[in-house]
């Protein structure tokens, strides 16, 4: 009953639609969405979940995983620089001084926050800071807690074996592939509209 904009898009690596209207009818569409969607199943999700998927998904978020001091290489996204060289800043958008990885770890109960420490266990059982957390989240679909974050180049390789301290300890914590689960939205499957 009254003008929105959809555009398809998703930030969780499902299909999905992102609907647009005034700040005067919004509580309109949310109530008429709200209660035909129930009869559907539908349920809202919150903020905390979008996240968690998002971070299965590898979808950046850019203020938590990535902001002005990263370079697009750093962040896995050269794949969005244009194949020219001559814009301002096309040198820094391929420099490589840290990456941003995707951790697992075992310990279901720990919250991260954003910012703990990443360290490398030496030889003698002390711990050198190669990094930082970006964002973290539970992954309800893999069953462990999730995080990105930003490490030295040298430590950024799948199966390394890394640490987090968060709250006076040091949890393992395992470098995976970006992408914990397939994304629909990226496949070459088609999308049912």
């Amino acid at each position: 009953g009254v003008p929105v904009i959809c555009q398809r898009v998703s930030y969780i690596g499902e299909f999905g639609w992102e609907i647009i209207t005034t700040a005067d009818t919004a509580r309109h569409v949310w109530d008429s969405l709200y209660q035909y969607g129930a009869s559907l199943g539908l349920t809202p999700i919150g903020r905390s979940a979008v996240d968690s998927l998002r971070l299965e998904a590898g979808f950046r978020s850019y203020g938590m995983d990535v902001t002005a001091e990263h370079s697009a290489a750093e962040a896995g996204l050269s794949f969005a620089l244009s194949e020219r060289s001559d814009y301002l800043g096309a040198d820094r958008a391929r420099t490589i001084t840290q990456k941003l990885i995707t951790l697992t770890h075992d310990n279901g109960e720990a919250r991260l926050l954003g910012g703990e420490p990443v360290m490398v266990k030496n030889t003698d059982n002390t711990f050198t800071t190669v990094g930082r957390i970006a964002s973290a989240a539970y992954s309800y679909t893999t069953g462990q807690p999730i995080a990105t974050a930003w490490v030295s180049p040298e430590h950024a390789v799948i199966g390394a074996q890394l640490s987090i301290a968060a709250f006076d300890t040091d949890r393992a914590a395992t470098v995976v592939k970006n992408r914990l689960i397939p994304s629909r939205v990226n496949s070459h499957t088609p999308a049912a509209f």
